[in-house]
Protein backbone atom coordinates (compact mmCIF):
# COMPACT_ATOMS: atom_id res chain seq x y z
CA UNK A 1 0.00 0.00 0.00
CA UNK A 2 1.30 3.46 -0.58
CA UNK A 3 2.14 5.47 2.62
CA UNK A 4 -0.84 7.93 2.39
CA UNK A 5 -3.27 4.86 1.84
CA UNK A 6 -1.80 3.54 5.02
CA UNK A 7 -2.36 6.68 6.68
CA UNK A 8 -5.99 7.47 5.84
CA UNK A 9 -6.31 3.10 6.75
CA UNK A 10 -4.70 3.30 10.33
CA UNK A 11 -7.18 6.82 11.08
CA UNK A 12 -9.94 5.56 9.55
CA UNK A 13 -9.33 2.10 11.77
CA UNK A 14 -9.12 4.50 14.74
CA UNK A 15 -12.64 5.67 14.20
CA UNK A 16 -14.66 2.80 12.52
CA UNK A 17 -13.45 -0.41 11.50
CA UNK A 18 -16.32 -0.36 8.48
CA UNK A 19 -14.61 2.66 7.06
CA UNK A 20 -11.32 0.91 6.80
CA UNK A 21 -12.65 -1.95 5.28
CA UNK A 22 -14.07 0.62 2.43
CA UNK A 23 -10.67 1.89 2.16
CA UNK A 24 -9.11 -1.07 1.78
CA UNK A 25 -11.27 -2.38 -0.87
CA UNK A 26 -10.47 0.63 -2.78
CA UNK A 27 -6.59 0.41 -2.76
CA UNK A 28 -5.66 -2.90 -5.50
CA UNK A 29 -4.30 -6.04 -4.03
CA UNK A 30 -1.75 -7.79 -5.66
CA UNK A 31 -3.07 -11.33 -5.24
CA UNK A 32 -5.22 -12.51 -8.59
CA UNK A 33 -7.92 -15.06 -8.93
CA UNK A 34 -7.87 -17.06 -12.74
CA UNK A 35 -10.89 -18.79 -13.44
CA UNK A 36 -11.73 -21.12 -16.30
CA UNK A 37 -8.65 -22.47 -16.36
CA UNK A 38 -8.10 -25.91 -18.21
CA UNK A 39 -7.75 -29.12 -16.75
CA UNK A 40 -4.20 -29.40 -18.63
CA UNK A 41 -3.38 -26.96 -16.94
CA UNK A 42 -0.48 -26.41 -14.51
CA UNK A 43 1.71 -23.88 -12.33
CA UNK A 44 4.28 -23.21 -14.77
CA UNK A 45 2.10 -22.62 -17.34
CA UNK A 46 -0.03 -20.39 -15.33
CA UNK A 47 3.55 -18.67 -13.79
CA UNK A 48 4.83 -18.28 -17.14
CA UNK A 49 1.68 -16.65 -19.25
CA UNK A 50 1.63 -14.09 -16.31
CA UNK A 51 5.83 -13.57 -16.21
CA UNK A 52 4.72 -11.27 -19.10
CA UNK A 53 3.36 -8.50 -17.19
CA UNK A 54 5.49 -8.93 -14.33
CA UNK A 55 7.36 -10.89 -10.99
CA UNK A 56 5.25 -13.55 -9.92
CA UNK A 57 5.75 -14.00 -6.56
CA UNK A 58 2.70 -17.02 -6.27
CA UNK A 59 0.96 -19.67 -7.98
CA UNK A 60 -1.72 -22.31 -6.74
CA UNK A 61 -4.08 -24.00 -8.45
CA UNK A 62 -7.14 -25.41 -6.40
CA UNK A 63 -7.27 -29.22 -6.59
CA UNK A 64 -10.49 -31.38 -5.59
CA UNK A 65 -9.00 -32.98 -2.08
CA UNK A 66 -9.95 -36.54 -3.09
CA UNK A 67 -8.88 -36.81 -6.54
CA UNK A 68 -6.67 -34.24 -6.80
CA UNK A 69 -8.06 -33.30 -9.82
CA UNK A 70 -8.06 -29.13 -11.17
CA UNK A 71 -11.07 -27.17 -10.00
CA UNK A 72 -10.48 -25.18 -12.78
CA UNK A 73 -9.65 -22.01 -10.85
CA UNK A 74 -6.48 -20.59 -9.51
CA UNK A 75 -4.44 -17.61 -7.70
CA UNK A 76 -1.39 -15.80 -8.78
CA UNK A 77 0.20 -12.99 -6.52
CA UNK A 78 1.93 -10.55 -8.30
CA UNK A 79 5.42 -8.61 -6.93
CA UNK A 80 3.67 -5.25 -7.19
CA UNK A 81 -0.08 -3.81 -7.41
CA UNK A 82 0.66 -2.01 -10.46
CA UNK A 83 1.95 -5.38 -11.70
CA UNK A 84 -1.01 -7.11 -11.18
CA UNK A 85 -3.45 -4.46 -12.39
CA UNK A 86 -1.73 -4.85 -15.95
CA UNK A 87 -1.91 -8.68 -16.09
CA UNK A 88 -5.77 -8.38 -15.12
CA UNK A 89 -5.94 -5.91 -18.19
CA UNK A 90 -3.75 -8.24 -20.44
CA UNK A 91 -4.88 -12.00 -19.45
CA UNK A 92 -8.38 -11.42 -18.71
CA UNK A 93 -10.48 -13.06 -21.54
CA UNK A 94 -6.91 -13.77 -22.97
CA UNK A 95 -6.55 -18.19 -23.98
CA UNK A 96 -4.03 -20.22 -22.43
CA UNK A 97 -4.39 -24.06 -22.89
CA UNK A 98 -7.74 -23.48 -24.88
CA UNK A 99 -9.59 -21.61 -22.69
CA UNK A 100 -10.37 -18.07 -22.18
CA UNK A 101 -9.30 -16.99 -18.63
CA UNK A 102 -11.42 -14.80 -16.48
CA UNK A 103 -9.01 -12.92 -14.16
CA UNK A 104 -9.73 -10.29 -11.52
CA UNK A 105 -8.40 -9.02 -8.22
CA UNK A 106 -9.07 -11.96 -5.72
CA UNK A 107 -11.50 -11.11 -2.85
CA UNK A 108 -10.91 -12.02 0.66
CA UNK A 109 -11.84 -15.62 1.71
CA UNK A 110 -15.23 -15.48 3.70
CA UNK A 111 -14.92 -16.68 7.21
CA UNK A 112 -17.11 -19.95 7.19
CA UNK A 113 -18.97 -21.34 10.37
CA UNK A 114 -17.94 -24.63 12.20
CA UNK A 115 -19.41 -27.57 11.61
CA UNK A 116 -23.05 -28.04 12.42
CA UNK A 117 -24.49 -28.65 15.74
CA UNK A 118 -25.69 -32.05 16.67
CA UNK A 119 -28.95 -33.29 16.82
CA UNK A 120 -31.27 -33.32 20.58
CA UNK A 121 -31.86 -37.07 19.81
CA UNK A 122 -33.17 -38.96 22.84
CA UNK A 123 -37.16 -38.75 24.19
CA UNK A 124 -38.14 -35.28 24.89
CA UNK A 125 -39.46 -34.92 28.39
CA UNK A 126 -42.63 -33.23 29.14
CA UNK A 127 -43.00 -30.49 31.86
Amino acid sequence: MHDDALSILGSAKLRNGNDAKKIENNIMGNRLYVGNLSFQSNADSLRSAFAAYGSVTDVHLVTDRESGQSRGFGFVTMGTNEEAAKAIAEMNGATLDGRALRVNEAEERQARGGGGGGGGGGKRQRW
